[in-house]
């Protein structure tokens, strides 16, 4: 079989959509799928057909009055915005920041540790509030919110160093804390028989000064 548009010279392949034999120089492989020039240039030069917009997850507007209320449930809001994972994942966080918080306040890690899951709780609550005003505002406006976490997930990884950093020096520091406090125990325990010889000591030579 000869090329259609060099006679004489083999042809190699087909053209996927006129069907016309194509040598080496003539054919144009795109994706898998063969071109002769002709149909690549009409291809090139047609409009693209637009995208459809996914459909809105509202029929109506959301209510603000109820995002408000359903604000003070960590994640609900998320969920009523139409962001079911978010809101999962929302709610997973606050619940285990507060189980977190139990375990490490009554173990030997606690201290600064302690004191750090209990700042991430009014930050997470008060958070995921105002992001659920924000993205029932980006709703109302026509945007269409993806049910993703990747703002969360690439906050993480591009300060996971001085993250990292942080429950470190929390960890170490409640431990520095846990032994500090067992090997001064006993000593602390004295404090209460020294401040009462000193007031009898103060007593006794007041006593001794009169006489």
């Amino acid at each position: 079989m000869q090329c259609t548009h060099h006679p004489g010279t083999a042809a190699v392949s087909s053209c996927s959509t006129c069907g016309e034999w194509l040598c080496h120089a003539c054919a144009l492989d795109i994706s898998g799928n063969t071109f002769c020039r002709i149909c690549l240039t009409r291809m090139a030069s047609e409009p693209v057909p637009p995208v459809a917009p996914p459909p809105p997850r509202f029929h109506r507007r959301p209510s603000s009055g109820l995002t408000f209320i359903l604000s003070f449930f960590p994640g609900v809001n998320y969920m009523y915005l139409g962001l079911m994972k978010r809101g999962l994942a929302a709610m997973c966080a606050f619940f285990l920041n507060i189980y977190a918080l139990t375990l490490v306040s009554g173990s030997f890690i606690g201290g600064p540790l302690t004191l750090l899951l209990w700042l991430a709780l009014p930050v997470g609550y008060l958070s995921f509030m105002f992001d659920g005003f924000i993205i029932r505002r980006r709703i109302v406006a026509g945007e269409v919110v993806p049910d993703n976490i990747d703002d969360v997930i690439g906050f993480i990884r591009r300060n996971k160093r001085p993250l990292l950093i942080m429950l470190a020096l929390c960890v170490g520091l409640g431990v520095a804390t846990s032994i500090l406090s067992v090997i001064l125990r006993p000593f602390l325990n004295l404090i209460p028989l020294v401040i009462i010889g000193l007031i009898l000591y103060i007593a006794f030579k007041s006593m001794k000064a009169k006489t």
